[in-house]
């Protein structure tokens, strides 16, 4: 992604990312971010999310499990996935269909 990250505004939070988004742009240098939204690579899911589960929920449509270091992961099936921090800070992302 070649992009340089922006500063959004959605619903109240400053969230920095390198994701275009269709909300309003903040001055990065007048703000800090709230939420840091990031590209991870498909090997940072596979050594986080084999951590020990604690709770998890499976639907047809997506897969949330709740890992012991406190963050979330969610898959949505042939879509993308998300991995939340446990402060629920910084979110990582990546598509799952290229």
């Amino acid at each position: 992604m070649a992009d340089q990250p922006r500063l959004y505004n959605l619903y109240g939070l400053r969230i920095r990312t390198e994701l275009p988004l269709p909300c309003p742009v903040v001055e990065m240098h007048h703000a800090h971010p709230d939420i840091e939204l990031i590209e991870y690579p498909a090997a940072l899911f596979t050594t986080t999310c084999t951590q020990a589960r604690t709770d998890s929920r499976e639907t047809d449509l997506y897969q949330r499990y709740c890992l012991a270091d406190g963050s979330v992961h969610v898959r949505w099936l042939g879509l993308f996935e998300f991995l939340v921090s446990a402060a629920g800070d910084r979110i990582g992302w990546r598509s799952l269909n290229g």
